[in-house]
C-alpha cells in the first residue's frame, strides 16, 4: 500500500499546475482581459482582436481564481492524499473539502426568484469573485467554463449551461440530449489539446446538481486513463456491438476493469458521433443513467466510455459515485472510511456495485 500527497501523485503522471510558467504577452493580455470582465465571451472583439480562444484563456482563468481566491484550498494541500495498492485500477482520494459540511464559504448569493435553483452552476448565483468564459457553440448554446471551487484534482474545470429551455424557461436539467454531444465534442478539441479529459454524470449517477453541466479534469489522474494511456488496459472485442459503425472500435471494460461499460474508439470525434447518439438512445429507451468520460489519445484517436449505471452511492452508502469514481479516482470525504481501506478490493467491489449487474448489462449491450 502507497499514501501519497497530492503533489506526489502528480508529478508521477507529470500533471502539475500548467500556468506557471506562461509571462507570455499573449497570457498576460488573457489573464488582464479576464480580471476585466467576469463573463469573458470567446466571441468578445478584444478576444478576437488578439486572437485567443478557450485553450489559451483557460490556463489564466485558473491563475485569476487562485489570486482571487475562488478556489477555496489550494489542490496541491498535502492534507489531500491518494492511497493505493499494487495492481490495483483503482486509487482512493482523502478529500476534507469534498464533505459538504465543510463547503459552507463558497460565497454563493441567494437566487433572484424565490424558489429557484441556487447551485452553483446556475450562473444568477455564481459567487461574486467568480469570473468564468462564455463559449458559444457552433450551434448557438451559450455554456460557462469555470473553475471548479471545491476541486477534486488541480486544473478541474466545470462546463455549464447558460441558456434557459424556451418552452419552460428553466435552466436545462442534468440530462444529456443527443444535441448536447456535438457542442461538447466541439468544446473537447480544445479541451483535449490541453490534456483535458470530460467527464459527465447522469442523475442519480453521481450529479450533485440537477442542471446540465459536464466537467473536465487532467486525464492523466484518471487511472483507467492512465491505464489505457501507458498500453496495460484494452477493451474486450464485441464484434456485433454498433457493428454498423465500421471506422468506430467497440469494445466492453467488463474483462479488464471492475466497471462494466462500453468503450468507443475512432479517428476523430466525428466519427465517433454516430455511435455516440446510438449508445445514448439506447440509454434513453431503457431509462438507464449514466456516467461517461471521453479523451484524446496520443494525438491519434478519441476515446469514450459509458457506463450504464446501477445504484448511485457506494462503499456502504457512504460516498456517490461519479464519472471520477467510476474512471478508477474514489474521492472520500471521510478520513474514518478512507482509513478502513486497507484492501485492494476495496475499490474494485465497489465499482461492480455501482454498475449493472451482468444479466442487466448483457440485456443493454444487446440494444445497442
Amino acid at each position: 500500500m502507497l499514501i501519497q500527497t497530492i503533489q506526489q501523485y502528480s508529478e508521477a503522471f507529470n500533471t502539475l499546475h500548467f500556468f506557471k510558467d506562461q509571462p507570455t504577452p499573449a497570457f498576460q493580455t488573457a489573464l488582464e482581459l479576464i480580471r476585466q470582465n467576469r463573463e469573458l465571451a470567446i466571441s468578445h472583439p478584444e478576444v478576437q482582436n488578439v486572437g485567443l480562444d478557450v485553450d489559451s484563456l483557460i490556463a489564466p482563468l485558473l491563475l485569476f481564481s487562485h489570486e482571487n481566491r475562488f478556489i477555496k484550498f489550494d489542490p496541491l494541500e498535502p492534507t489531500i492524499v491518494i492511497k493505493s495498492f499494487p495492481a490495483s485500477r483503482v486509487v482512493y482520494q482523502y478529500n476534507p473539502y469534498r464533505d459538504p459540511a465543510n463547503r459552507q464559504a463558497g460565497g454563493q448569493r441567494p437566487a433572484p426568484v424565490p424558489g429557484q435553483k441556487t447551485d452553483f452552476l446556475a450562473w444568477e448565483t455564481f459567487p461574486e469573485n467568480e469570473h468564468f468564459l462564455v463559449w458559444t457553440s457552433p450551434a448557438g448554446p451559450r455554456y460557462g467554463v469555470l473553475v471548479q471551487p471545491v476541486p477534486i484534482v488541480p486544473n478541474h474545470l466545470i462546463v455549464a449551461s447558460l441558456d434557459h429551455n424556451p418552452i419552460t424557461g428553466e435552466h436545462f436539467d442534468q440530462f444529456m440530449q443527443l444535441e448536447h454531444l456535438r457542442d461538447m465534442q466541439d468544446l473537447q478539441v480544445k479541451l483535449g489539446a490541453l490534456g483535458y479529459a470530460m467527464g459527465y454524470n447522469g442523475r442519480k449517477a453521481g450529479a450533485s446538481v440537477d442542471h446540465f453541466h459536464t466537467q473536465a479534469v487532467p486525464k492523466n489522474y484518471l487511472p483507467l486513463v492512465h491505464a489505457y494511456e501507458s498500453g496495460d488496459f484494452t477493451g474486450t472485442n464485441c464484434p456485433a456491438c454498433l457493428d454498423r459503425f465500421p471506422q468506430v472500435k467497440v469494445s466492453l471494460t467488463t474483462q479488464q476493469y471492475a466497471a462494466r461499460g462500453v468503450m468507443l474508439e475512432a479517428a476523430s470525434l466525428e466519427l465517433l458521433l454516430e455511435a455516440k447518439q446510438a449508445v445514448l438512445q439506447a440509454l434513453h429507451a431503457t431509462e438507464l443513467t449514466f456516467n461517461s468520460l471521453s479523451w484524446h489519445h496520443n494525438g491519434e484517436r478519441w476515446v469514450e466510455v459509458f457506463f450504464p449505471r446501477g445504484p448511485e452511492t457506494i462503499l456502504n452508502d457512504t460516498l456517490k459515485a461519479g464519472y471520477v469514481e467510476m474512471s478508477g479516482m474514489l474521492v472520500i470525504p471521510k478520513r474514518t472510511v478512507f482509513d478502513e481501506i486497507t484492501h485492494p478490493s476495496v475499490g474494485e467491489q465497489a465499482l461492480d456495485h455501482a454498475s449493472l449487474t451482468e444479466e442487466q448489462f448483457q440485456s443493454f449491450i444487446q440494444k445497442i
